[in-house]
């Protein structure tokens, strides 16, 4: 059965499949639906996820896969700091800030008009980028990508954005969730957090083995006792459903 003729209870089960099975995908395969929209998920009659259509399909690499897990992760923890640096590894940041100028080398916004990219010191682009992920209330949590999406939109009219071919894929997928999510009231994140999670604690890249040793470890070499358990409290958050699709 579509989504849309399922009960309230039906259609959030179906989205929190369909997180879990595209984060699977993300996370743990490297290939991708690039397309789960409602006519493309069926709600079987033995209560499980069925996806049609895998004409559009993405591929992504080990690195990029421990980065975009990375991302959720730090999404979850308000790490801005590593969240960029994870950006810089899947080619949505260029790895030296730019920030656009007109033509009489004065700042501008971004509108593809006359002018350049200049290059700007690493720290007045982390501290723009802390500034617009917290805006005006720091301590508020995330719920749906698309607010990711705004966010990153308002930085780029000032600051140099790359968006690399695999990543158009990446987010015609997970914002064509999103809408469903935000429709449930599902928060994207949590589902996303249980195997993004998985793999950081299972990498396969030397970066990704350095990111789980500063999951895990202190400066003193002990382990982080309490963030660990907020990490993992936050990655089963989802709570609901038994992902049986």
């Amino acid at each position: 059965r579509p989504m849309k003729v399922l009960t309230e209870e039906e259609q959030l089960k179906m989205v929190q499949w369909g997180v879990e099975c595209s984060s699977a995908q993300l996370f743990r395969t490297g290939l991708v639906h690039a397309d789960p929209h409602e006519g493309n998920m069926l709600y079987t009659d033995d209560g499980k996820l069925a996806l049609l259509d895998f004409g559009l399909i993405c591929r992504v690499n080990n690195e990029q896969q421990e980065a975009m897990a990375g991302c959720i992760l730090n999404i979850l923890n308000r790490d801005w700091m590593d969240l960029i640096d994870n950006l810089r590894i899947i080619e949505m940041l260029p790895k030296v800030p730019q920030t656009w100028v007109d033509a009489d080398g004065n700042p501008a916004s971004y509108t593809g008009g006359e002018g350049s990219w200049k290059d700007v010191d690493d720290e007045s682009f982390r501290e723009a980028f802390q500034k617009c992920m917290d805006g005006d209330d720091p301590n508020k949590s995330r719920s749906n990508f698309t607010e990711l999406v705004v966010d990153l939109t308002k930085l780029s009219t000032a600051w140099r954005f790359n968006l690399p071919p695999y990543m158009v894929f990446i987010i015609r997928s997970l914002t064509t969730l999103d809408f469903c999510a935000v429709r449930t009231g599902a928060n994207m994140y949590e589902l996303a957090a249980p195997t993004a999670l998985f793999r950081a604690m299972a990498p396969k890249t030397p970066r990704g083995r350095q990111q789980l040793q500063k999951i895990l470890m202190n400066d003193e070499g002990g382990v982080k006792g309490k963030e660990l358990m907020e990490l993992a409290e936050s990655a089963g958050g989802a709570g609901g459903g038994d992902a049986d699709g």
